[in-house]
This record gives structure tokens, sequence and C-alpha cells, in this order.
């Protein structure tokens, strides 16, 4: 299922084909700030990617993009901020596997459809997941872990939040090895590992982007990365399928999304400068050191495959039995 998230962003080729009327709802948009909510407290991986983008848009529009984080219910508080705005193009948001995809199919009260009510426009980046352990535990592989917990040890774990991706890998992982750890949700990826650096949650897994300089510097020890494979920037990392857990693979992706009904001029240029910020060399940059992945996909496309995970991702909440609210 998840692996396909990781290689599921291909590449595609489009050309500006406007009508006259087209041109001329495109020059007059537009003319004030944009607001581009962030379903994440700062920190985390989304507010990162939004940000950047945020910087890259405003000077390409013409106008600031203003970024505000609204974190909160696996991205669903800020999903349905932007769900219920109108659809002039002044309210964007960073969207994703979490408030488009495993967010609403994992609570009953998101009170939004993750395909109806929005209209997704061009994928940003996204990344894998990695757990990491406060040292002071001298846990190595996920064996010391399952012992200490099978042991009678209290051993918690913290996630980005309740009905994320992080938690639904991690609940994966548990539901096979029938290890008893308890979920401490946050509300993103930054408040989730400055727990687990001050030994207040042992466990963590959030992207590999965002622990990087942690493992790197040894505040945190590496024990298993969500991937078939293992990542070339850290070869000595092992995976959870070497581990004895072939199903726990995945990651998360994030995109820019409007409410329903944008006009297609506006989701056409958007996805057109979208795709043109990423292929500049600072962000190109940035992406290779923060060992990210980016997308280059058509509107066309890209809705797609946004179909595509909705679909794929509620498999797995399906096996997991697993209902937020």
């Amino acid at each position: 299922m998840t692996t396909g998230i990781m290689q599921g962003v291909l590449g595609g080729a489009l050309a500006l084909a406007l009508s006259a009327g087209g041109v001329g709802a495109q020059q007059a948009w537009p003319t004030k700030p944009i607001r581009l909510v962030i379903p994440y407290d700062a920190g985390g991986l989304a507010d990162r990617l939004g940000r950047m983008m945020a910087e890259k848009l405003s000077t390409e529009l013409g106008q600031r993009l203003i970024p505000e984080n609204r974190a909160g219910s696996a991205g669903i508080i800020a999903g349905g901020i932007v769900a219920k705005a109108p659809a002039d193009g002044y309210t964007l948001m960073v969207g994703g596997t979490g408030p488009h995809v495993t967010g609403p199919a994992t609570n009953r009260n998101a009170g939004y459809d993750p395909i109806k009510d929005f209209t997704h426009i061009a994928m940003i980046g996204g990344d894998v997941f990695l757990l990491v352990a406060n040292p002071t535990r001298g846990w190595k592989t996920l064996k010391d872990i399952e012992a200490a917990a099978k042991g009678g040890a209290p051993v918690d774990y913290g996630s980005t939040g309740n009905a994320t991706p992080t938690h639904l890998v991690m609940e994966s992982y548990l539901a096979r090895s029938k290890a008893k750890i308890t979920h401490i949700p946050y509300k993103g990826g930054g408040p989730a590992i400055q727990a687990t650096l001050g030994n207040h949650t042992p466990l963590v897994l959030v992207t590999l982007s965002s622990l990087a300089p942690h493992v790197r510097s040894g505040r945190l020890l590496p024990i298993a990365l969500s991937a078939a494979k293992r990542h070339a920037a850290f070869p000595d990392i092992p995976t959870f399928p070497e581990q004895g857990y072939p199903e726990v693979d995945g990651g998360t992706l994030f995109w820019l999304a409007g409410p329903a009904k944008l006009p297609e001029t506006m989701v056409t240029r958007l996805n057109v400068e979208v795709r043109k910020a990423l292929k500049q060399p600072d962000i190109k940059a940035a992406f290779d050191k923060q060992l990210l992945i980016s997308g280059d996909d058509d509107v066309a496309r890209f809705q797609a495959f946004v179909a595509q995970q909705v679909s794929s991702w509620s498999g797995l909440i399906k096996s997991l039995n697993l209902k937020i609210q």
C-alpha cells in the first residue's frame, strides 16, 4: 500500500493554454494577500514546505502568501477552514496525506469530503518516516523496544497527532508486534520531536527529514525506517521490513489545495508556478539536503493521484479497524 505513496509522484509536462477570457481572469487575480493555512504547528515538514512555497509563490504571483498554522485533529481543523472558504483563490492550504486522506477516513466528525470539498492543485513534496529513541533508554532495535514493553516497562511513542500517517504506520507495526506501547499524539512533528529530545516520550515516529539533524548529532538514536529499502543518506539505519515487519512501509506527502470549484485558470496557474518553483536551484538544493521527494504532475494527473491515495490508505485504516471519533 504505502510503497506506492512514495513512488506515485510521477512527472508530467504542461503548457499553458488559456482562452482570452481565461487570461483576463488570471490577470485579475490576485489583487490582495493570500492566506495559506498550514495544518500542523511550526517545526514540522508541512510547516517547512508551506513556508518555502509561500516565499516563492509570493514573488511569482505578486502578492504575499501569508502562512497561518492551524494545527489539530490530524489536519482536520485546517481542512474544515479551507473547505468552507470562498472559492476565490484567497484561501489555500498545505494539504496532504493527513488532512485529506487519513484524517477524514478515521474521523466521523471531519465535516468534509476530501475529494468533493477541495480543489487539489499541485504536489509539493514528501518523506518517509523514521522511528527514533531517546539515547537514555539504551534501545537500538525493534526487538529491544518490544522486550521492554513486554517486560512490563511503560513505553510511550509520540506522533504528529491522532489519525495522522505517523500514527497509522506505527499502529500498523504495533498490531503485528503485539507490543503494548502507548500513543501520545502531538500537534505536529516539531512538538513530538521536542518531547523525545526531552525524554518525556521515549520514542517518536516522524519524517526522516525532521529527524536527520538529531540523528546526525547523536541526540536521538535511529531504530527503524518505514521504507522498502534503506535510505542512501543513512545506509546504516535498518528498515521495519528488515526487522521482521514487511507491511510497515510508508510516508507522507504534502500538496497545495484550495476550496472546491476554484476557477480552472487559477488552478492551472498555481500548478505551473508550484512546479516551476520546485525546479529552482535553491529549492532543489533544500530538498536534496532535507532528503525530500518532489512532484511534477499536471492538474489532471495529480488529482487522479490524490484519488488513488484516498483509496489506498483506506485499506490500511480498515485493516486496523481504527476510528478516532
